[in-house]
């Protein structure tokens, strides 16, 4: 038995998630987070990464994650957009026509893959923010970048390269600033942006041939749409007898004489010569029309996520190290007693120490280690040094892990890092975030991105569904 998960669904699931976070009475809070300081390795001496752990959907392997958190903040719903792949227009590249019934075979890395529209470049968008959709594919590579955008010339345009381009819409300014990349872009729900654009439903722009046939003369061939529509015309293309093609023509001003209202519609080739044998399909436009829904046309089941992390956050987040996790959290819980859900825009996820006597430096990734009230010394706290902060009091934030064990600190006692430094614990301070608490809903793993307190990170996250 096959089964397979609808588009619409999929773009459903994608518009459900972002409005599960914006504002209805029951509100969910999503919240992006930094974490794991530390390199990616096993041994606690080792200050050098080893190879990037491949994340894993586990109980044991979130809780490795809750451990090792920094840092949040929240995503409200302006930080969250449909979006689709970015095919940014290129002269020389070969287009993929729209086409209802496309469907390839292929195999990639061994595995056999079917293949819909969604995975070719079928549109584009042009150094403007222009979003168009081909129509029809030229003979050869596009070497004319769509332009039209205006009232007068909204119908799809036959270039003179022979691609036949439908304006879609316009990526705002402000959309194309935050969520514009060479991976992505946005895709908003059409509401009265192109009011005026007309879209025109059930228009047929292209017939495939599916069988040439032989014995078809300019003469005698004639092709008619039938359907629940009108208006569609079609002429055939015929070389040496076969039909290699068949055209909607256009008028004086180069707009296609698509017709209008096919819901289904059949190519019927007649010949009164010799003719035989030729079979060819209409192409159908999507249900409203071409551009009527951008995010259901152009496959907009990606959510991407924009949040940018400046400096300490208001001293939330550490600013002399790095991280090498980046997610997203679902309700997330205070430290307050008792725990309440996060609502705030920042969260400190690391517990402090507070010191005094203080001599020499702490830096961040040294390990420090609580001097042993006796005993062999293997029951004493350790800790990663996530950030040293000189002021009153001293402050070092750290986090522990499998590492270092999970040992807590006792008031009172010293601690140090080396034989150069030392301090004692005057308070132990916990974060704002109580942890274990939350949903992990996204998780990913990167080299190291370092951290100042002029750093400025533009984090895109992309969840498909």
């Amino acid at each position: 038995m096959t089964a397979i998960v609808t588009k619409q669904q999929r773009i459903q699931n994608a518009k459900n998630f972002i409005q599960d976070f914006s504002g209805s009475p029951e509100q969910n809070y999503l919240y992006l987070w930094i974490g794991k300081s530390d390199p990616w390795n096993d041994d606690i001496s080792d200050s050098v990464d080893g190879t990037i752990d491949t994340p894993i959907d586990g109980e044991y392997h979130k809780s490795k994650i809750y451990n090792e958190m920094l840092a949040m903040k929240r995503v409200l719903e302006d930080n969250m957009v449909l979006a689709v792949p970015t095919n940014n227009w290129t002269a020389g590249v070969t287009y993929q026509a729209w086409d209802d019934a496309y469907v390839a075979s292929v195999t990639e890395g061994g595995c056999p893959l079917t293949k819909t529209i969604y995975d070719t470049q079928f549109y584009v968008i042009t150094n403007t923010f222009n979003v168009y959709k081909c129509l029809v594919a030229g003979p050869g590579a596009s070497t004319q970048q769509p332009t039209h955008t205006d009232v007068g010339s909204i119908e799809p345009l036959l270039y003179p390269d022979g691609y036949v381009w439908h304006y879609m819409f316009t990526v705002s300014t402000n959309d194309a600033l935050v969520f514009y990349n060479n991976s992505f872009f946005p895709v908003r729900e059409r509401e009265t942006q192109h009011a005026d654009q007309l879209d025109i439903e059930g228009g047929i722009f292209r017939v495939v041939v599916e069988d040439g046939g032989s014995g078809y003369s300019d003469a005698t061939t004639t092709v008619t749409i039938e359907g629940n529509g009108s208006g569609a015309v079609a002429e055939a293309v015929i070389v040496g007898g076969e039909i290699t093609a068949i055209n909607i023509t256009t008028n004086i001003s180069n707009h296609v004489n698509h017709g209008s209202g096919y819901d289904y519609a059949r190519v019927v080739i007649t010949d009164s010569g010799s003719g035989t044998g030729a079979k060819a399909r209409a192409v159908l436009s999507p249900r409203g029309g071409h551009g009527y829904d951008p995010v259901d046309e152009l496959g907009a089941y990606n959510i991407e996520i924009a949040v940018d992390i400046e400096g300490d956050e208001e001293g939330k987040f550490i600013t002399a190290n790095d991280y090498r996790r980046i997610g997203l959290i679902r309700n997330p819980m205070t430290s307050d007693s008792p725990p309440a859900m996060a609502t705030s825009m920042l969260l400190n996820c690391l517990s402090s120490l507070e010191l005094s006597g203080v001599s020499g430096t702490f830096s961040s990734d040294d390990v420090i280690v609580e001097d042993a009230a006796g005993g062999d010394g293997t029951d004493v706290a350790r800790a990663f040094v996530d950030q040293y902060v000189s002021g009153t009091p001293d402050k070092i934030y750290f986090h522990q892990n499998s590492k270092t064990g999970w040992n807590p600190f006792t008031v009172g006692m010293g601690i140090s890092s080396s034989e150069t430094n030392a301090a004692t614990i005057d308070a132990v301070v916990d974060s704002d975030y109580t942890p274990f608490t939350g949903d992990i809903i996204f998780m990913e793993n990167r080299a190291a991105i370092q951290r100042t307190e002029s750093t400025r990170e533009e984090i895109r996250l992309i969840v498909q569904f």
